[in-house]
């Protein structure tokens, strides 16, 4: 486990260094494989969400999700930490946004928001109806997008958020 953790703590500096093909190296090692059939449910999640981002960051984005959905389920059914889950969701919906899967992202973002209100994640919930607006908006369904972005301009005015979030809905 402590092995594990060191090679995934490389991989991390390398990323934060822009290294990502060395960064890549070190999650794709076979001795970085072989520790993973010892890791705990902490660390396969951890190292689904590092290897799913490096890959979207490097263009990969269906595998990237692949990997991004396995540390989901991790977090959601062995470690049931909304948090986490919260923060994995987010990314899902980063990444399908910054590759313009409108259709993805449209599924994703509904499916979530249904989970966040289940769970009191309000967070992913205000992303969640964002990336709906964004992802109608690629679909070129204008008149929808224009009303949930009206709906979360009035939104964000009567809750008070900086103007520089709220202008980008106006």
């Amino acid at each position: 486990a402590f092995c594990l953790e060191i090679r995934m703590r490389i991989a991390f500096c390398f990323i934060e260094l822009g290294e990502l093909s060395d960064a890549r190296c070190e999650l794709e090692a076979e001795s970085t494989r072989t520790l993973l059939t010892f890791a705990g449910p902490t660390q396969l999640e951890a190292y689904f969400f590092a290897y799913g981002n490096l890959l979207a960051k490097t263009g990969n984005y269906e595998a990237a999700d692949k990997l991004l959905v396995r540390a989901q389920i991790i977090a959601t059914t062995e470690l049931q930490d909304a948090s986490t889950v919260d923060r994995i969701c987010r990314f899902r919906l980063h990444w399908a946004n910054h590759y313009g899967e409108w259709s993805t992202l449209l599924e994703l973002a509904q499916e979530f928001r249904v989970e966040a209100q289940k769970q009191g994640l309000v967070g992913l919930m205000h992303w969640s109806t964002e990336a709906v607006c964004f992802a109608l908006r690629g679909l070129h369904q204008y008149a929808e997008a224009k009303q949930g972005a009206e709906q979360i301009h009035s939104r964000l005015q009567k809750g008070g958020a900086r103007e520089q979030h709220v202008a980008v809905w106006a």
